[in-house]
């Protein structure tokens, strides 16, 4: 069954969003939308990326131990792959930028395709 985890509403919900991650690969989708007005033109760039990120086998403690630094709460599906949470990272498929958030080579493309410096 497909799962969709967002900022977890307290302590118990990050231990239930990292016990269902644990050990297992998930998606990260991020978007990116540029609206690029040029001489009267208007061109749009809408594009979605999908990232597969792999969780180590966690164990209870390990878990616990995450959860009460806090950082769990301000993040989907309770974890920061850029803080102390990475050593529990097994592996990335794709772009890592899209996982943190912005897809900063994508965006770089756009703007040298259209001369914007």
């Amino acid at each position: 069954m497909e799962k969709s985890f967002g900022k977890p509403k307290d302590r118990k919900d990050a231990i239930r969003m990292l016990k269902k991650l644990q050990g297992n690969r998930h998606s990260v989708f991020t978007s990116l939308s540029v609206i690029i007005e040029d001489g009267g033109k208007i061109k749009e760039y809408k594009e979605v990326f999908e990232t597969y990120v792999y969780i180590k086998p966690m164990e209870e403690s390990e878990i616990l131990n995450y959860v009460d630094t806090y950082d769990v709460l301000d993040k989907a599906g309770s974890y920061a792959i850029q803080s102390k949470f990475a050593v529990y990272i097994e592996k990335i498929e794709g772009d890592y930028n899209t996982v943190i958030g912005l897809p900063i080579n994508r965006l770089y493309d756009i703007f040298k395709e259209n001369e914007i410096w």
